[in-house]
């Protein structure tokens, strides 16, 4: 069990810093892009989507750090990443503030 554990925790410390090196790379066109995933039973999704739906904290954080993040786009059937979120009440948090500070700089 503690190994399993383990291997958890290294494939999500890896995510995030694959992820940052995407970002720092220019290797992401449009973060925003809300994509399919292959079975009919989910939802299409953008990358900040996911991360709620999956309720990875640091990768929302770290994508939240990028300038053109819209926390507010909706995907086709009118949900949007809080809607994901909702069941973790630290997501949640983070995706209020993140609308809270764009709010004042706007």
């Amino acid at each position: 069990c503690r190994f399993f554990i383990a291997i958890i925790e290294i494939v999500y410390a890896l995510t995030s810093t694959v992820v940052r090196w995407l970002i720092d790379n220019d290797c992401v066109d449009n973060i925003n892009a809300v994509c399919g995933l292959a079975t009919p039973q989910t939802y299409d999704l953008t990358a900040l989507m996911l991360a709620c739906k999956k309720e990875h904290v640091e990768l929302v954080r770290l994508l939240l750090t990028i300038p053109d993040i819209d926390v507010d786009i909706c995907n086709s059937q009118g949900f949007n990443a809080s809607f994901f979120a909702e069941n973790n009440a630290e997501i949640l948090g983070l995706l209020e503030e993140h609308q809270r500070a764009n709010a004042t700089s706007e």
